[in-house]
């Protein structure tokens, strides 16, 4: 068993073990009083995810170092701060910034960190010797400090390489592109676009193509994939092909959405369509979306690995050089 001395309410929330290696680990984990009691099946160091309540910040999902288990509770906001102080030495090695100047954001920031994280670490105990509300405001404090310095340092290291990238003539030029609203053909846009962006993405809102079982309309999108093909001459990708996230699908098809064999049958009969009418103007298409969701449809991982397979085997049946 493993404790954690907390000061929040409502410290479990999305709280969970994890094993070496990152493995998530089956465990029961549950708030008594100011303690939060993970028992773990078995004796090996873990570490404690969940979600903290950093104020400003908001909630962010954390976790700790791999801590050896003892009856004695650690404090919670301590040993988030300790993880993340490590983290930060780990990126300054890994990204190579450890000659950042110390005027620089990220430094002044992690030596922030390190000062409210020795301060929270040399502050005494209460007359009963548990640990002080003012210890893990002092802690909380470390910890909000590691998080902008972990901002500053992944904004830095992001834009050497960016650079750098830039710089080196052997890797073609990053390519930009737009996702276009077919419901808005407007001249702006078309401008936008053919200003010098590489390429368009347009939509194929099953909804919009056919509204109604067996009434279909292109017009929406046939608009906008002619005009990028015969005047702005731009390459065009499209999709995703099939979106199951929330409203994506046509509200006729919810009838038979306890159905799979339906619901398969429909899909292939919509990617065919899609497919076969686009494959001349298309070379790269999006194929899927919002499966694991389970929003509109209960779909087991087997069905929402099949409909996967299903369509992109039909895009690359009917277009083989599709990518």
């Amino acid at each position: 068993m493993i404790c954690f001395r907390t000061f929040q309410p409502d410290a479990d929330r999305r709280a969970h073990t994890i094993a070496k290696d990152a493995i998530a680990l089956p465990s029961r984990v549950r708030l008594e009083g100011d303690t939060l009691v993970c028992e773990s099946p078995t004796g090996d160091a873990v570490s404690l995810g969940l979600q903290h309540d950093l104020g400003p910040l908001g909630s962010l999902a954390l976790k700790t170092c791999l801590l050896p288990q003892r009856e004695e509770p650690y404090l919670l906001s301590l040993e988030l701060a300790r993880h993340r102080l490590m983290r930060l030495l780990e990126a300054l090695e890994d990204w190579r910034l450890t000659a950042l100047p110390q005027t620089h954001p990220a430094m002044t920031a992690l030596e922030r960190t390190r000062e409210a994280f020795t301060l929270a670490l040399v502050e005494g105990r209460g007359p009963d010797n548990d640990y002080t509300k003012k210890q893990a405001d002092l802690a909380n404090t470390a910890l909000a400090s590691a998080i902008d310095a972990g901002e500053a340092l992944a904004l830095e290291a992001a834009g050497r390489r960016l650079a750098a990238r830039f710089e080196d003539q052997s890797n073609p030029p990053p390519m930009v592109g737009c996702t276009v609203h077919v419901e808005r053909f407007a001249e702006p846009l078309q401008k936008l676009i053919s200003s010098g962006l590489g390429f368009m993405t347009s939509p194929l809102r099953w909804p919009d193509i056919e509204p109604q079982e067996g009434k279909f309309s292109f017009v929406k999108t046939d608009r906008w994939i002619e005009w990028a093909v015969r005047q702005a001459r731009v390459p065009v990708v499209a999709g995703p092909v099939l979106d199951f996230s929330k409203g994506e699908t046509p509200e006729w098809m919810h009838i038979w959405r306890h159905d799979y064999d339906t619901v398969r049958e429909c899909v292939f009969e919509h990617v065919t369509r899609v497919v076969t009418r686009y494959r001349r103007t298309i070379s790269r298409w999006t194929a899927v979306s919002g499966l694991n969701l389970n929003e509109d449809y209960s779909l087991s991982t087997d069905q929402m690995v099949e409909l996967t397979r299903l369509v992109i085997h039909v895009i690359r049946k009917l277009q083989p050089s599709a990518k």
